[in-house]
């Protein structure tokens, strides 16, 4: 145990009559006479992180494992996997609590070797918290459905030029305020008061404006979400939509109302807290006993119990939508999940209704083709008469050619109907009786059927016929 005696963190008023030291209690709570009431309000802190986280990671284990659900979105529609609003919200608690709980717990024990660590460690929650809470806002965008995907689906092209913004906003805290952390206790260290209140007054700075930042994008994301999706909820109703969907919707929003209304209190209070701790707090702050437990609470107590609110109006919300519709509780496996969505009901319509277009444009395109061959068929047979010098015999449905061969060189010919027995091949007769005209029309390319039952078709150049006979 190592208690940090410099002059930075016990700030001492000494005179000959009294000794009176006041602590900064972001990395020291010995020493001081509110020793007592930091010690025991760290107490009772650390069990009321670790309920609170505990709850946060129950939400998100429901959601996983009891649900079968995925936190995040699919990578494939936005490059990377952004956790969605409600579990990035749980996701937020559950880090920040955990590492806030063993801050205190090495603050408590005097476990900080210099104030270089004491400086670095009281500010690493907070750190990761913001970094994680960038998630909310980025994945508020993300859920914002496009006018024109109300009613085929929700994807969308992914937008870099958004995950590239993301992705600065997380790194850069980390960039600026750990020098500044640094710098401070190497400062507090070496006992240079001076510099180290100027290195914590750019550091409080720079927090402020990240957290102005934040803010301003936080509810931007939520009034454009909320917007359209009053909008979408409206399309719902005049399609006579499911009213467990349109009723799950409504409490999404308002959980996720809850969550912004939480995180911009949080931070534009901080934001207050933190400007005025950089320039105000060593000069003035310090020295007044009921400013200063004043910002012990708000450093500590206050971002937990907001959150803790948030998660009691989580579940009040979810129980309520439970006995109102009663149907099983959110938190067991037995949800329905045979609901589907107007989304992906009109995605199924409209599959379907193309799949039947491309059949129904197949079976044409497939008559047109056997027209055309029939066409192509009757225009043959019609060449084939017009050559002919011989004429024709129609017998109720069978058609006869008749010349001065015998019976034996006759063909029949059956209607079209019977064309797929047909071969287009050339024939020649071998009777020494014909006329020239007759050889002419024979080599003309006629159809000649294959009998094989008869066997009374037999030409050379028929190698279908050959092949049977």
């Amino acid at each position: 145990m190592v208690q940090l005696r410099n002059h930075f963190a016990l700030v001492c008023n000494s005179t000959e009559l009294l000794n009176k030291c006041v602590c900064d209690f972001r990395i020291n709570i010995r020493g001081c006479e509110e020793e007592n009431l930091f010690q025991e309000a760290s107490l009772i802190l650390v069990p009321y992180l670790f309920i609170t986280s505990l709850t946060s990671a129950a939400f998100i284990f429901n959601q996983v494992f009891i649900k079968r659900k995925s936190i995040f979105y699919p990578s494939r529609e936005r490059c990377f996997k952004w956790i969605k609003p409600k579990d990035a919200f749980n996701t937020v608690v559950c880090v920040y609590h955990l590492i806030e709980a063993a801050c205190l717990l090495l603050l408590i024990n005097d476990s900080y070797p210099n104030s270089i660590y004491a400086e670095f460690f009281c500010y690493l929650s907070r750190l990761i918290g913001y970094s994680l809470a960038v998630t909310i806002p980025i994945s508020l965008i993300y859920s914002t459905p496009e006018s024109q995907l109300y009613v085929m689906n929700d994807r969308r092209k992914p937008n870099n030029y958004l995950n590239i913004f993301a992705f600065w906003l997380m790194v850069t805290p980390f960039i600026t305020n750990v020098p500044f952390s640094l710098l401070t206790g190497y400062y507090a260290d070496k006992n240079e008061v001076s510099m180290a209140s100027r290195m914590l007054m750019l550091n409080s700075i720079a927090w402020c404006l990240w957290t102005l930042q934040f803010v301003v994008i936080l509810l931007y994301a939520y009034y454009n979400l909320v917007f359209n999706m009053r909008g979408y909820v409206d399309r719902m109703r005049r399609r006579h939509a499911d009213e467990l969907r349109i009723q799950e919707l409504q409490i999404t929003r308002k959980i996720l109302s809850w969550i912004v209304r939480c995180g911009a209190i949080i931070f534009a209070i901080h934001f207050v807290e933190t400007l005025s701790f950089g320039l105000l707090y060593r000069s003035v702050i310090i020295y007044k006993k009921f400013l200063n437990m004043l910002y012990f609470f708000l450093w500590h107590f206050f971002i937990p119990i907001f959150t803790n609110i948030v998660q009691l109006i989580y579940i009040y919300y979810y129980m309520k939508q439970h006995y109102s519709f009663g149907k099983k509780s959110h938190f067991s496996s037995g949800r329905n999940r045979n609901q589907i969505s107007v989304e992906q009901t009109y995605v199924v319509e409209l599959n379907q209704i193309t799949t039947q277009k491309t059949i129904e444009n197949a079976h044409s395109s497939k008559s047109h083709r056997i027209d055309k061959r029939r066409d192509s068929i009757a225009e043959a047979f019609k060449r084939f008469i017009s050559s002919s010098n011989n004429g024709l015999v129609s017998v109720g449905g069978t058609t006869l050619v008749s010349g001065q061969f015998g019976p034996t060189d006759q063909t029949e010919i059956h209607g079209f109907s019977d064309s797929v027995n047909w071969q287009d091949n050339y024939s020649h007769d071998r009777s020494d009786d014909l006329s020239s005209n007759i050889m002419r029309a024979w080599l003309v390319k006629k159809p000649v059927r294959c009998d094989l039952a008869n066997k009374h078709v037999k030409s050379d150049s028929c190698e279908i016929c050959n092949n049977n006979l």
